[in-house]
Protein backbone atom coordinates (compact mmCIF):
# COMPACT_ATOMS: atom_id res chain seq x y z
CA UNK A 1 0.00 0.00 0.00
CA UNK A 2 1.37 3.39 -1.02
CA UNK A 3 1.87 5.86 1.82
CA UNK A 4 -0.24 9.00 1.22
CA UNK A 5 1.71 12.19 0.48
CA UNK A 6 1.27 15.75 1.74
CA UNK A 7 -0.63 16.51 -1.49
CA UNK A 8 -2.95 13.59 -0.70
CA UNK A 9 -3.48 14.99 2.79
CA UNK A 10 -4.37 18.42 1.44
CA UNK A 11 -6.83 16.77 -0.97
CA UNK A 12 -8.38 14.83 1.92
CA UNK A 13 -8.93 17.96 4.01
CA UNK A 14 -10.22 20.15 1.15
CA UNK A 15 -11.80 17.35 -0.96
CA UNK A 16 -10.12 18.96 -3.98
CA UNK A 17 -7.17 17.36 -5.74
CA UNK A 18 -4.00 19.07 -6.93
CA UNK A 19 -5.52 19.09 -10.44
CA UNK A 20 -8.44 21.15 -9.07
CA UNK A 21 -10.97 18.33 -9.38
CA UNK A 22 -13.00 16.61 -6.67
CA UNK A 23 -10.98 14.00 -4.81
CA UNK A 24 -12.65 10.65 -4.14
CA UNK A 25 -10.29 9.80 -1.31
CA UNK A 26 -11.35 12.73 0.81
CA UNK A 27 -13.30 13.60 3.92
CA UNK A 28 -16.46 14.57 2.06
CA UNK A 29 -16.48 11.31 0.10
CA UNK A 30 -15.94 9.23 3.23
CA UNK A 31 -18.94 7.00 3.97
CA UNK A 32 -18.39 7.09 7.73
CA UNK A 33 -17.12 3.52 7.90
CA UNK A 34 -14.05 2.06 9.59
CA UNK A 35 -12.00 0.83 7.78
CA UNK A 36 -12.63 3.82 5.57
CA UNK A 37 -14.53 3.50 2.31
CA UNK A 38 -15.36 6.29 -0.09
CA UNK A 39 -18.39 7.05 -2.26
CA UNK A 40 -18.17 8.09 -5.90
CA UNK A 41 -19.86 11.39 -5.07
CA UNK A 42 -18.00 14.12 -3.20
CA UNK A 43 -19.73 16.83 -1.20
CA UNK A 44 -16.87 19.32 -1.38
CA UNK A 45 -17.88 22.85 -0.43
CA UNK A 46 -16.68 26.44 -0.34
CA UNK A 47 -17.85 30.04 -0.28
CA UNK A 48 -18.11 31.98 -3.52
CA UNK A 49 -17.59 30.33 -6.89
CA UNK A 50 -18.19 26.57 -7.20
CA UNK A 51 -14.69 25.82 -8.50
CA UNK A 52 -11.47 25.51 -6.56
CA UNK A 53 -8.78 28.18 -6.28
CA UNK A 54 -11.30 30.97 -6.73
CA UNK A 55 -12.12 33.84 -4.33
CA UNK A 56 -14.55 33.24 -1.51
CA UNK A 57 -15.70 36.87 -1.37
CA UNK A 58 -16.59 38.58 1.90
CA UNK A 59 -18.43 36.52 4.51
CA UNK A 60 -20.35 38.15 7.39
CA UNK A 61 -20.10 36.60 10.85
CA UNK A 62 -22.37 37.36 13.78
CA UNK A 63 -22.11 36.80 17.53
CA UNK A 64 -25.37 35.51 18.97
CA UNK A 65 -26.34 38.13 21.61
CA UNK A 66 -27.87 35.49 23.86
CA UNK A 67 -24.40 33.98 24.28
CA UNK A 68 -23.10 37.14 25.95
CA UNK A 69 -19.68 36.85 24.37
CA UNK A 70 -17.14 39.13 26.03
CA UNK A 71 -15.08 41.64 24.07
CA UNK A 72 -12.00 39.47 24.64
CA UNK A 73 -13.71 36.35 23.33
CA UNK A 74 -14.98 38.18 20.25
CA UNK A 75 -11.48 39.55 19.68
CA UNK A 76 -9.99 36.04 19.50
CA UNK A 77 -12.72 34.74 17.17
CA UNK A 78 -12.11 37.72 14.89
CA UNK A 79 -8.34 37.24 15.05
CA UNK A 80 -8.72 33.60 14.00
CA UNK A 81 -10.82 34.66 10.99
CA UNK A 82 -8.09 37.20 10.18
CA UNK A 83 -5.47 34.44 10.23
CA UNK A 84 -7.43 32.50 7.61
CA UNK A 85 -7.97 35.53 5.39
CA UNK A 86 -4.27 36.40 5.68
CA UNK A 87 -3.35 33.14 3.89
CA UNK A 88 -6.29 32.63 1.50
CA UNK A 89 -8.43 34.75 -0.83
CA UNK A 90 -11.48 35.11 1.40
CA UNK A 91 -12.47 37.89 3.79
CA UNK A 92 -14.57 37.98 6.96
CA UNK A 93 -16.45 40.95 8.39
CA UNK A 94 -18.40 41.14 11.63
CA UNK A 95 -22.04 42.18 11.31
CA UNK A 96 -24.45 43.30 14.02
CA UNK A 97 -27.46 42.41 11.87
CA UNK A 98 -28.64 38.82 12.26
CA UNK A 99 -30.41 39.02 8.90
CA UNK A 100 -27.04 39.47 7.21
CA UNK A 101 -25.31 36.73 9.16
CA UNK A 102 -23.71 34.00 7.08
CA UNK A 103 -21.80 32.58 10.06
CA UNK A 104 -23.45 32.66 13.49
CA UNK A 105 -21.34 32.02 16.58
CA UNK A 106 -23.13 30.68 19.65
CA UNK A 107 -21.96 29.68 23.12
CA UNK A 108 -22.99 26.05 23.52
CA UNK A 109 -24.26 24.36 26.64
CA UNK A 110 -23.70 20.70 25.73
CA UNK A 111 -20.01 20.32 26.49
CA UNK A 112 -19.04 20.20 22.83
CA UNK A 113 -17.66 22.22 19.94
CA UNK A 114 -19.17 21.77 16.51
CA UNK A 115 -19.95 23.45 13.22
CA UNK A 116 -23.08 23.00 11.10
CA UNK A 117 -22.85 23.86 7.43
CA UNK A 118 -25.75 24.49 5.02
CA UNK A 119 -25.11 24.11 1.29
CA UNK A 120 -26.88 25.36 -1.81
CA UNK A 121 -27.30 21.75 -2.98
CA UNK A 122 -26.75 18.44 -1.27
CA UNK A 123 -26.33 16.04 -4.16
CA UNK A 124 -22.55 16.28 -4.44
CA UNK A 125 -20.62 15.77 -7.65
CA UNK A 126 -18.77 12.83 -9.10
CA UNK A 127 -15.11 12.62 -8.17
CA UNK A 128 -13.02 13.99 -11.00
CA UNK A 129 -15.44 16.80 -11.76
CA UNK A 130 -14.71 20.39 -10.74
CA UNK A 131 -18.09 21.43 -9.32
CA UNK A 132 -18.15 22.15 -5.59
CA UNK A 133 -21.24 22.84 -3.50
CA UNK A 134 -21.65 26.44 -2.32
CA UNK A 135 -21.80 27.17 1.40
CA UNK A 136 -24.76 29.37 2.30
CA UNK A 137 -24.96 29.32 6.11
CA UNK A 138 -22.77 28.18 8.99
CA UNK A 139 -23.40 27.84 12.71
CA UNK A 140 -20.46 27.48 15.11
CA UNK A 141 -21.20 26.35 18.66
CA UNK A 142 -18.57 26.09 21.40
CA UNK A 143 -19.24 25.33 25.05
CA UNK A 144 -16.49 27.35 26.70
CA UNK A 145 -17.25 25.99 30.18
CA UNK A 146 -15.58 22.61 29.80
CA UNK A 147 -12.93 20.39 28.30
CA UNK A 148 -10.42 23.09 27.43
CA UNK A 149 -12.75 24.73 24.90
CA UNK A 150 -12.52 27.73 27.19
CA UNK A 151 -11.62 30.10 28.53
CA UNK A 152 -10.98 31.94 25.28
CA UNK A 153 -8.51 34.33 26.83
CA UNK A 154 -5.15 33.95 25.14
CA UNK A 155 -2.14 31.72 24.67
CA UNK A 156 -1.77 30.68 28.29
CA UNK A 157 -5.10 28.89 28.68
CA UNK A 158 -4.74 25.11 28.33
CA UNK A 159 -1.61 25.47 26.20
CA UNK A 160 -3.54 27.33 23.52
CA UNK A 161 -6.12 24.57 22.99
CA UNK A 162 -9.11 26.98 23.07
CA UNK A 163 -7.45 29.02 20.29
CA UNK A 164 -6.84 25.88 18.25
CA UNK A 165 -10.53 25.04 18.71
CA UNK A 166 -11.48 28.36 17.12
CA UNK A 167 -9.23 27.66 14.13
CA UNK A 168 -10.58 24.11 13.82
CA UNK A 169 -14.23 25.14 13.80
CA UNK A 170 -13.59 28.07 11.50
CA UNK A 171 -11.73 25.64 9.25
CA UNK A 172 -14.96 23.66 8.95
CA UNK A 173 -16.73 26.93 8.15
CA UNK A 174 -14.27 27.44 5.28
CA UNK A 175 -15.18 24.03 3.85
CA UNK A 176 -12.64 21.70 5.45
CA UNK A 177 -13.19 18.18 6.67
CA UNK A 178 -10.96 16.50 9.18
CA UNK A 179 -7.45 15.39 8.36
CA UNK A 180 -8.49 11.74 8.48
CA UNK A 181 -11.59 9.51 8.28
CA UNK A 182 -12.81 10.01 11.85
CA UNK A 183 -15.41 12.03 13.66
CA UNK A 184 -15.75 12.77 17.36
CA UNK A 185 -12.91 10.46 18.39
CA UNK A 186 -10.02 8.71 16.71
CA UNK A 187 -8.10 5.47 16.94
CA UNK A 188 -4.78 6.77 15.66
CA UNK A 189 -3.46 3.24 15.15
CA UNK A 190 -6.08 2.46 12.48
CA UNK A 191 -7.71 5.72 11.37
CA UNK A 192 -4.75 7.99 10.72
CA UNK A 193 -4.91 8.91 7.02
CA UNK A 194 -1.29 9.80 6.30
CA UNK A 195 2.02 10.74 7.93
CA UNK A 196 0.72 14.33 7.69
CA UNK A 197 -2.46 13.60 9.64
CA UNK A 198 -1.24 15.18 12.87
CA UNK A 199 -1.43 18.56 14.53
CA UNK A 200 2.12 19.24 13.37
CA UNK A 201 0.67 19.68 9.88
CA UNK A 202 -3.01 20.52 10.42
CA UNK A 203 -5.34 21.96 13.04
CA UNK A 204 -8.00 19.73 11.43
CA UNK A 205 -6.26 16.64 12.81
CA UNK A 206 -7.15 14.93 16.08
CA UNK A 207 -3.73 13.33 16.43
CA UNK A 208 -0.91 14.78 18.50
CA UNK A 209 2.51 14.46 16.83
CA UNK A 210 3.84 12.60 19.86
CA UNK A 211 1.24 9.80 19.69
CA UNK A 212 3.56 6.83 19.20
CA UNK A 213 0.70 4.43 18.43
CA UNK A 214 -0.28 6.39 15.31
CA UNK A 215 -0.42 4.28 12.15
CA UNK A 216 2.28 6.23 10.28
CA UNK A 217 4.38 7.29 13.27
CA UNK A 218 7.43 5.31 12.16
CA UNK A 219 7.54 7.06 8.77
CA UNK A 220 6.87 10.63 9.91
CA UNK A 221 8.91 13.00 7.71
CA UNK A 222 9.58 15.15 10.78
CA UNK A 223 10.44 13.29 13.95
CA UNK A 224 10.89 14.07 17.62
CA UNK A 225 8.20 16.76 17.93
CA UNK A 226 7.63 17.81 21.53
CA UNK A 227 5.45 20.79 22.40
CA UNK A 228 5.25 20.18 26.17
CA UNK A 229 1.47 20.44 26.34
CA UNK A 230 1.07 23.28 23.86
CA UNK A 231 -1.10 23.34 20.73
CA UNK A 232 -1.03 25.09 17.35
CA UNK A 233 -2.42 28.61 17.40
CA UNK A 234 -2.20 29.34 13.66
CA UNK A 235 -3.14 27.37 10.54
CA UNK A 236 -0.40 24.85 9.88
CA UNK A 237 1.32 23.88 6.62
CA UNK A 238 -1.38 21.50 5.30
CA UNK A 239 -4.16 23.89 6.38
CA UNK A 240 -2.64 26.76 4.42
CA UNK A 241 -2.31 24.58 1.32
CA UNK A 242 -5.93 23.40 1.74
CA UNK A 243 -7.24 26.96 2.14
CA UNK A 244 -5.39 28.02 -0.99
CA UNK A 245 -6.64 24.88 -2.79
CA UNK A 246 -10.18 26.19 -2.23
CA UNK A 247 -9.70 29.97 -2.47
CA UNK A 248 -6.29 30.71 -3.96
CA UNK A 249 -3.69 32.99 -2.38
CA UNK A 250 -4.89 36.31 -0.99
CA UNK A 251 -4.76 39.43 -3.13
CA UNK A 252 -4.51 41.69 -0.09
CA UNK A 253 -2.80 40.40 3.01
CA UNK A 254 -0.87 41.85 5.96
CA UNK A 255 1.72 39.19 5.11
CA UNK A 256 2.84 40.72 1.84
CA UNK A 257 6.62 40.84 2.37
CA UNK A 258 9.06 42.58 4.69
CA UNK A 259 7.54 41.07 7.85
CA UNK A 260 9.44 40.44 11.07
CA UNK A 261 8.13 37.36 12.86
CA UNK A 262 8.99 36.95 16.53
CA UNK A 263 10.67 39.58 18.67
CA UNK A 264 10.53 43.17 17.41
CA UNK A 265 7.71 42.22 15.06
CA UNK A 266 6.39 44.84 12.68
CA UNK A 267 3.15 42.96 12.02
CA UNK A 268 0.07 44.89 13.11
CA UNK A 269 -3.65 44.28 13.37
CA UNK A 270 -5.54 41.31 14.82
CA UNK A 271 -2.97 38.68 13.79
CA UNK A 272 -0.06 40.49 15.48
CA UNK A 273 -0.19 38.61 18.83
CA UNK A 274 0.33 35.22 17.19
CA UNK A 275 3.66 36.31 15.69
CA UNK A 276 4.87 38.48 18.59
CA UNK A 277 6.98 36.27 20.83
CA UNK A 278 6.71 38.69 23.73
CA UNK A 279 3.02 37.69 23.75
CA UNK A 280 3.00 34.22 22.24
CA UNK A 281 5.88 33.08 24.45
CA UNK A 282 5.81 29.37 23.59
CA UNK A 283 4.71 29.59 19.97
CA UNK A 284 3.39 26.62 18.02
CA UNK A 285 2.83 28.32 14.69
CA UNK A 286 3.42 28.21 10.96
CA UNK A 287 4.73 31.25 9.11
CA UNK A 288 3.32 32.04 5.68
CA UNK A 289 4.18 35.15 3.70
CA UNK A 290 3.35 36.19 0.16
CA UNK A 291 6.43 38.35 -0.38
CA UNK A 292 10.15 38.33 0.32
CA UNK A 293 12.62 40.03 2.67
CA UNK A 294 11.14 38.45 5.79
CA UNK A 295 12.83 38.00 9.17
CA UNK A 296 12.56 35.44 11.95
CA UNK A 297 13.77 37.08 15.16
CA UNK A 298 14.48 34.66 18.02
CA UNK A 299 16.70 37.08 19.94
CA UNK A 300 14.55 37.18 23.07
CA UNK A 301 14.85 33.45 23.75
CA UNK A 302 17.71 32.44 26.04
CA UNK A 303 17.90 28.69 25.41
CA UNK A 304 19.43 26.70 22.59
CA UNK A 305 17.53 26.51 19.32
CA UNK A 306 17.56 25.03 15.85
CA UNK A 307 16.43 27.21 12.96
CA UNK A 308 15.81 25.92 9.43
CA UNK A 309 15.02 28.69 6.96
CA UNK A 310 13.86 26.38 4.16
CA UNK A 311 10.17 26.33 3.23
CA UNK A 312 8.34 23.21 4.37
CA UNK A 313 10.55 22.72 7.44
CA UNK A 314 10.27 23.24 11.18
CA UNK A 315 12.43 25.04 13.72
CA UNK A 316 12.77 24.47 17.46
CA UNK A 317 12.97 27.14 20.13
CA UNK A 318 11.55 28.29 23.49
CA UNK A 319 12.17 24.80 24.92
CA UNK A 320 9.93 23.08 22.35
CA UNK A 321 10.83 20.98 19.33
CA UNK A 322 9.46 21.52 15.81
CA UNK A 323 7.23 24.35 17.00
CA UNK A 324 7.77 26.90 14.21
CA UNK A 325 6.92 25.82 10.67
CA UNK A 326 7.66 27.68 7.46
CA UNK A 327 4.96 27.20 4.84
CA UNK A 328 5.74 26.29 1.26
CA UNK A 329 6.39 29.31 -0.93
CA UNK A 330 7.50 31.41 2.05
CA UNK A 331 10.87 33.17 2.09
CA UNK A 332 12.58 33.80 5.42
CA UNK A 333 15.92 35.30 4.47
CA UNK A 334 16.97 37.01 7.70
CA UNK A 335 17.46 35.31 11.06
CA UNK A 336 18.38 36.73 14.45
CA UNK A 337 19.49 33.88 16.72
CA UNK A 338 18.76 33.13 20.36
CA UNK A 339 21.21 33.95 23.12
CA UNK A 340 21.72 30.28 23.98
CA UNK A 341 23.35 28.94 20.82
CA UNK A 342 21.50 28.27 17.57
CA UNK A 343 22.06 25.63 14.93
CA UNK A 344 21.09 27.30 11.65
CA UNK A 345 20.33 25.79 8.25
CA UNK A 346 20.02 28.48 5.60
CA UNK A 347 17.94 28.29 2.45
CA UNK A 348 19.34 28.93 -1.03
CA UNK A 349 18.01 32.48 -1.48
CA UNK A 350 20.95 34.32 0.07
CA UNK A 351 20.42 34.78 3.81
CA UNK A 352 21.51 37.14 6.56
CA UNK A 353 22.11 35.51 9.92
CA UNK A 354 23.06 37.26 13.16
CA UNK A 355 24.28 34.91 15.87
CA UNK A 356 23.68 35.40 19.56
CA UNK A 357 25.80 35.16 22.68
CA UNK A 358 26.03 31.38 22.55
CA UNK A 359 28.05 29.00 20.41
CA UNK A 360 26.21 29.07 17.10
CA UNK A 361 26.58 26.57 14.26
CA UNK A 362 25.57 28.23 10.97
CA UNK A 363 25.34 26.41 7.64
CA UNK A 364 24.84 28.55 4.56
CA UNK A 365 23.04 27.56 1.38
CA UNK A 366 23.91 27.97 -2.28
CA UNK A 367 23.06 31.67 -2.30
CA UNK A 368 25.27 34.58 -1.34
CA UNK A 369 24.96 34.67 2.44
CA UNK A 370 26.00 37.17 5.12
CA UNK A 371 26.67 35.16 8.27
CA UNK A 372 27.68 36.78 11.56
CA UNK A 373 28.49 34.57 14.53
CA UNK A 374 28.27 37.19 17.26
CA UNK A 375 29.71 36.36 20.68
CA UNK A 376 30.66 32.80 21.55
CA UNK A 377 32.76 30.18 19.81
CA UNK A 378 30.90 29.86 16.53
CA UNK A 379 31.23 27.44 13.65
CA UNK A 380 30.23 28.78 10.24
CA UNK A 381 30.00 26.98 6.91
CA UNK A 382 29.21 29.48 4.19
CA UNK A 383 28.31 26.81 1.65
CA UNK A 384 28.49 27.61 -2.04
CA UNK A 385 28.32 31.14 -3.38
CA UNK A 386 30.00 34.42 -2.51
CA UNK A 387 29.62 34.77 1.24
CA UNK A 388 30.54 37.38 3.84
CA UNK A 389 31.35 35.80 7.18
CA UNK A 390 31.98 37.60 10.49
CA UNK A 391 33.16 35.55 13.43
CA UNK A 392 32.81 38.12 16.20
CA UNK A 393 34.18 37.67 19.74
CA UNK A 394 35.35 34.20 20.73
CA UNK A 395 37.24 31.53 18.85
CA UNK A 396 35.37 31.10 15.60
CA UNK A 397 35.82 28.48 12.91
CA UNK A 398 34.98 28.60 9.21
CA UNK A 399 34.31 25.21 7.60
CA UNK A 400 35.24 24.20 4.05
CA UNK A 401 34.24 20.90 2.49
CA UNK A 402 37.40 20.30 0.44
CA UNK A 403 41.05 19.72 1.22
CA UNK A 404 43.23 22.77 1.81
CA UNK A 405 44.93 22.34 -1.56
CA UNK A 406 41.68 23.25 -3.31
CA UNK A 407 41.59 26.78 -1.89
CA UNK A 408 43.54 30.03 -2.09
CA UNK A 409 43.82 32.36 0.90
CA UNK A 410 44.44 36.08 0.40
CA UNK A 411 44.83 38.51 3.31
CA UNK A 412 42.68 41.61 2.79
CA UNK A 413 43.55 43.31 6.09
CA UNK A 414 44.87 42.39 9.52
CA UNK A 415 41.50 40.88 10.42
CA UNK A 416 40.08 39.79 7.06
CA UNK A 417 41.00 37.09 4.58
CA UNK A 418 39.45 35.96 1.31
CA UNK A 419 39.14 32.23 0.64
CA UNK A 420 38.32 31.02 -2.85
CA UNK A 421 38.13 27.72 -4.64
CA UNK A 422 35.97 24.62 -4.79
CA UNK A 423 32.84 26.67 -5.57
CA UNK A 424 33.22 29.24 -2.81
CA UNK A 425 34.40 32.83 -2.73
CA UNK A 426 34.19 33.91 0.89
CA UNK A 427 35.37 37.00 2.76
CA UNK A 428 36.09 36.19 6.40
CA UNK A 429 36.56 38.67 9.24
CA UNK A 430 37.48 37.80 12.84
CA UNK A 431 37.73 34.09 12.06
CA UNK A 432 40.40 32.28 14.04
CA UNK A 433 40.35 28.84 12.43
CA UNK A 434 39.96 27.61 8.85
CA UNK A 435 38.81 23.99 9.04
CA UNK A 436 39.41 22.10 5.80
CA UNK A 437 38.56 18.48 5.15
CA UNK A 438 42.18 17.41 5.67
CA UNK A 439 43.43 19.86 8.31
CA UNK A 440 42.70 22.96 10.38
CA UNK A 441 44.68 26.18 10.00
CA UNK A 442 44.72 28.65 12.87
CA UNK A 443 44.92 32.30 11.78
CA UNK A 444 47.04 34.05 14.40
CA UNK A 445 46.35 37.56 15.60
CA UNK A 446 47.97 40.49 13.84
CA UNK A 447 47.84 44.24 14.11
CA UNK A 448 50.75 45.12 11.82
CA UNK A 449 51.46 45.21 8.11
CA UNK A 450 47.77 45.60 7.37
CA UNK A 451 48.50 46.61 3.81
CA UNK A 452 50.91 43.80 3.04
CA UNK A 453 50.01 41.64 0.08
CA UNK A 454 49.67 38.00 1.10
CA UNK A 455 48.58 35.25 -1.25
CA UNK A 456 49.04 31.58 -0.44
CA UNK A 457 47.30 28.38 -1.24
CA UNK A 458 45.80 27.07 1.96
CA UNK A 459 47.88 23.93 1.53
CA UNK A 460 51.05 26.02 1.84
CA UNK A 461 50.01 27.51 5.16
CA UNK A 462 51.18 25.80 8.32
CA UNK A 463 48.70 24.80 10.99
CA UNK A 464 49.37 28.18 12.64
CA UNK A 465 49.58 30.92 10.00
CA UNK A 466 50.48 34.55 10.76
CA UNK A 467 48.83 36.30 7.87
CA UNK A 468 50.56 39.60 8.62
CA UNK A 469 53.90 38.26 7.40
CA UNK A 470 52.85 35.26 5.36
CA UNK A 471 55.63 33.11 6.80
CA UNK A 472 53.77 30.99 9.32
CA UNK A 473 55.95 32.31 12.14
CA UNK A 474 55.02 31.59 15.70
CA UNK A 475 52.90 34.46 16.96
CA UNK A 476 51.05 33.97 20.27
CA UNK A 477 47.50 32.89 19.39
CA UNK A 478 44.58 35.00 20.47
CA UNK A 479 40.88 34.95 19.87
CA UNK A 480 40.14 38.47 21.03
CA UNK A 481 38.85 41.11 18.67
CA UNK A 482 41.41 43.67 19.83
CA UNK A 483 44.31 41.35 19.12
CA UNK A 484 42.79 40.42 15.78
CA UNK A 485 43.11 44.01 14.65
CA UNK A 486 39.49 44.99 15.36
CA UNK A 487 38.96 47.83 17.76
CA UNK A 488 36.13 48.36 20.25
CA UNK A 489 33.89 49.62 17.44
CA UNK A 490 33.88 46.21 15.73
CA UNK A 491 30.19 45.60 16.34
CA UNK A 492 29.34 48.95 14.81
CA UNK A 493 31.58 48.34 11.83
CA UNK A 494 30.26 44.95 10.82
CA UNK A 495 26.87 44.82 12.49
CA UNK A 496 23.61 45.03 10.59
CA UNK A 497 19.99 45.17 11.49
CA UNK A 498 17.10 43.49 9.71
CA UNK A 499 14.74 45.74 7.85
CA UNK A 500 12.20 46.65 8.27
CA UNK A 501 -14.32 18.32 20.98
CA UNK A 502 -17.38 16.56 20.40
CA UNK A 503 -19.37 17.94 17.53
CA UNK A 504 -23.09 17.49 17.10
CA UNK A 505 -25.16 17.38 13.93
CA UNK A 506 -28.20 19.49 13.13
CA UNK A 507 -31.49 18.47 11.57
CA UNK A 508 -32.33 19.61 8.07
CA UNK A 509 -35.57 19.47 6.16
CA UNK A 510 -34.20 16.79 3.88
CA UNK A 511 -31.73 14.05 4.60
CA UNK A 512 -29.01 13.47 2.03
CA UNK A 513 -26.75 10.43 2.38
CA UNK A 514 -23.92 10.69 4.92
CA UNK A 515 -21.31 11.84 2.44
CA UNK A 516 -23.53 14.68 1.24
CA UNK A 517 -24.71 15.87 4.64
CA UNK A 518 -24.71 19.68 4.86
CA UNK A 519 -23.82 19.33 8.55
CA UNK A 520 -20.31 19.04 9.89
CA UNK A 521 -20.43 15.77 11.77
CA UNK A 522 -16.84 16.27 12.90
CA UNK A 523 -15.95 16.96 16.46
CA UNK A 524 -12.79 18.36 17.86
CA UNK A 525 -11.99 16.06 20.76
CA UNK A 526 -11.48 17.49 24.20
CA UNK A 527 -7.92 17.43 25.54
CA UNK A 528 -7.05 15.26 28.51
CA UNK A 529 -5.49 17.28 31.30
Amino acid sequence: MTTPTLSDEVAFISSVSSSNTLAQTSYFAWTGSTPATYASYVSARKWGSSTGETPGGTVDYYFNPSSKWTATEEQWFSAAFALWSAVANISFVQTANSANAQITITRGTDGSAYTSVSLSTYSGSTSGSSNLDTITRVSISIDTRSNGFGPISGFGAYGGYPLETLLHEEGHALGFGHAGPYDGSVDASTQQFSPYDSRLWSVMSYIDPGTTSAKYYSVYPVKGTNWSGHYPTTPMIADILAAQRLYGTPVNTPLSGGQIFGFHTNISGPIEPYFDFTKNKTPVITIWDKGGHNTLDLSGFTGAAHANLNAGTFSSTSGLKNNIGIAYGTKIDTLVCTAGGTAVTCNNDGDKVTGGAGNDVITGGTGNDTLMGGAGNDTIDGGAGTNIIYGGPGTDTALFSGDASQYKVVRISSSTVAVSGNGVNDTLTAIEVLQFADKPITLLASTVLASANLSDTAADLTSSADLSSGNGSAVPPSGTLANAGLGPSHSQQIGWQPQGVLEASSDFSHSPPFWAQPVDHCRIPAPIW
